[in-house]
């Protein structure tokens, strides 16, 4: 982690704030609020998105300018940059999973005092899906490799700073963009995060890109490849190439899904799905409920009305008809499975024959990032230090990835920010909390009636 001194950007956050809200429609009285309060964070966040949903380029939503120009004051702010430039590494041995970060780069965090509605402190930190779960491996003793882009400025300092320093090797492609910058302003345990479409990547840094993920494949048969989103600009064959390279290896893939980017991901990984040689994926409930869209016998009418029953079921702690979508998924597709975590309410292992159900592990709650991240990392080093794979796991197998992945995402909530759990505090919760593993029944047609209606 890296603290800013925040006190001469607060004035300067405000002002774009309130303005960016005033130019969403909001009233100049609604817009001059204090913008740190709950209240405005929450507009401003809907405001940003709708631009987003919308389709509006972050240039033109008048946001994006002043927004970057300060981070990147932040940046240059930071000080403390290391000297040190990541190697533009060539394909070797690992010992761990070969994962890729399209999209990492730097998260940008602007925490807010509720008490106070001040901004109490600006830090940067790891950023990205493929990064937390390297560095992940690496604390639970697995040399990973990873591959991602890094551009020629500052923020890519920063970036390559924060993987060196946790003994992550990266594999970078260079680009001629600047790196991602991924802002997140936090009031208490509410997060609001800024992302901007970004354009993309030059045709000749995505074959470099898709080269190196290849050249690790055949230099490393049977590791897991995950996949954490698609490079900017790669075109619809993509998903194809690198997954019939991986299917020639032996290489079984994962699949980490972003839910903030599923409409503007939807055809990657509809063409990722298509493939139907996907071996595990690890969504959230939310980034499940999306994958409804891409089943034909769920009429698009009705998905909304389907997804909020599931919704209650879920808060009630009725899983039955969340397993029985999520293994019509699996078997449409040919997915070996689905690691599924509920937020508060636990996590589930579905196969397209069995599903298994862990309770959420009593923990003092700090922060939901990464939580994911660092249990997939746990759950692949199980595959890994057992030679294992997903389609041929027994029960016992089954519930041990699954507590394996529990306590990993547990110890990761109850660390402040983005911080990932450590092997030594992923195994004094082992000591501390039990795990207790619930076998699901076996596939029934949904017994709601308003659900019953809905599904061939």
């Amino acid at each position: 982690m890296l603290i800013v001194d925040h006190r001469k950007t607060e004035p300067a956050l405000k002002k774009l704030f309130q303005d960016f809200s005033a130019q969403g429609g909001q009233s100049q009285t609604q817009a001059q609020e204090n913008p740190f309060s709950l209240d405005a964070l929450r507009k401003l966040n809907t405001i940003y998105h709708s631009f987003a949903a919308n389709n509006i380029p972050a240039q033109e939503s008048g946001f994006h300018n002043p927004l970057w120009q300060i981070f990147d004051t932040l940046v240059e702010a930071s000080g403390n940059l290391s000297s040190t430039v990541a190697t533009i590494a060539k394909a070797k041995k690992v010992t761990g999973p070969i994962i890729t970060g399209p999209k990492d780069g730097v998260d940008l965090m602007i925490n807010i005092d509720p008490k106070t509605n001040t901004l109490e402190s600006t830090t940067f930190h790891r950023g990205g899906m493929g990064a937390n779960i390297a560095q992940s491996t690496v604390d639970q003793g697995l040399e990973p490799a990873y591959i991602s882009f890094a551009g020629n400025d500052k923020k890519s300092q920063i970036q390559e700073s924060f993987l060196l320093k946790g003994k992550v090797s990266p594999s970078f492609v260079r680009t001629q963009q600047a790196s991602f910058i991924h802002p997140s302003i936090n009031r208490g345990k509410e997060e609001f995060w800024l992302v901007p479409k970004r354009t993309g990547f030059q045709e000749s840094e995505i074959n470099q890109y898709e080269s190196l993920i290849k050249d690790f494949l055949n230099q490393n048969p049977a590791k897991p490849l995950v996949l954490c989103s698609m490079p900017y600009g790669c075109d619809s064959e993509f998903a194809q190439r690198i997954v019939d390279c991986a299917e020639l290896n032996q290489n079984p893939v994962v699949f980490n899904p972003k839910e903030f980017e599923f409409q503007e991901e939807k055809n990657f990984i509809k063409s990722l799905f298509e493939t139907k040689k996907i071996n595990l994926v690890k969504p959230n409930f939310n980034e499940l409920l999306q994958f409804l869209e891409f089943d034909d016998k769920v009429d698009p009418k009705d998905l909304e009305q389907i997804r909020n029953e599931l919704r209650e079921q879920k808060n009630s702690g009725d899983f039955a008809n969340i397993k029985y979508f999520a293994q019509m998924i699996l078997r449409k597709f040919n997915i070996g499975a689905f690691l599924l975590s509920l937020g508060d309410k636990g996590a589930m292992f579905v196969t397209k024959e069995k599903a298994f159900y862990v309770p959420a592990l009593l923990v003092d709650f700090q922060c939901g990032s990464g939580a994911g991240d660092a249990g997939l990392a746990a759950a692949l080093k199980f595959l890994i230090d057992n030679n294992l794979k997903i389609e041929s796991l027994t029960s016992d197998q089954s519930e041990n990835l699954l507590s394996e992945f529990v306590y990993a995402a547990a110890a990761t909530v109850a660390k402040p920010g983005n911080e990932l759990a450590t092997k030594q505090e992923i195994d004094i919760l082992k000591e501390r909390e039990r795990v207790i593993v619930h076998p699901l029944s076996t596939l029934h047609k949904p017994y709601s009636l308003t659900l019953g209606s809905k599904v061939n």
